[in-house]
C-alpha cells in the first residue's frame, strides 16, 4: 500500500478531534498545524532559501543575491500581445470605477458555508 498512512491518520484523528467541542477543537489545530509543517518540509525537502525559484514539480532552485531574475509577460519580443490587451482592458474597468452588483442568493450561500463547520 502506497501513501502517507501517518498523514491520513493524523487526518482522521484531527477530523475525530473537532468534533469534541473546546479542547477537541484546539487539538484538531494543533494537529493540523503539524500536518502543514510536515506537508511543507515533505515540499521543499526540509531546505529553506531566503532567495530561489519555485516551479511545480521540481524541487527548489536556490540562487544568489546577485543573480539577475527577470520575469514578464513579452520577453520574447511576441506571442503576447493577447496577455497585454487583456491586462490593459483590466486596468482600464480598475481605473474606471463603478459599482459591483452581486447576486443576493449566492452571496448568502457562500457566506453560509464559509461559516459552517461542513466547509
Amino acid at each position: 500500500m502506497k501513501g502517507d498512512l501517518t498523514g491520513a491518520a493524523l487526518e482522521f484523528a484531527s477530523g475525530a478531534a473537532s468534533t469534541i467541542p473546546g479542547l477537541g477543537t484546539a487539538a484538531s489545530v494543533a494537529i493540523d498545524a503539524g500536518l502543514a509543517v510536515k506537508d511543507y518540509k515533505g515540499a521543499t525537502g526540509g531546505d529553506t532559501a531566503a532567495d530561489f525559484i519555485s516551479r511545480p514539480g521540481q524541487p527548489i532552485q536556490k540562487f544568489r543575491a546577485d543573480d539577475v531574475i527577470v520575469g514578464g509577460t513579452n520577453l520574447g519580443g511576441g506571442g503576447s500581445k493577447n496577455v497585454e490587451a487583456l491586462l490593459q482592458r483590466i486596468l482600464i474597468a480598475i481605473e474606471k470605477g463603478g459599482d459591483v452588483f452581486m447576486d443576493g442568493n449566492k452571496v448568502g450561500k457562500s457566506l453560509a458555508l464559509a461559516t459552517s463547520n461542513m466547509g
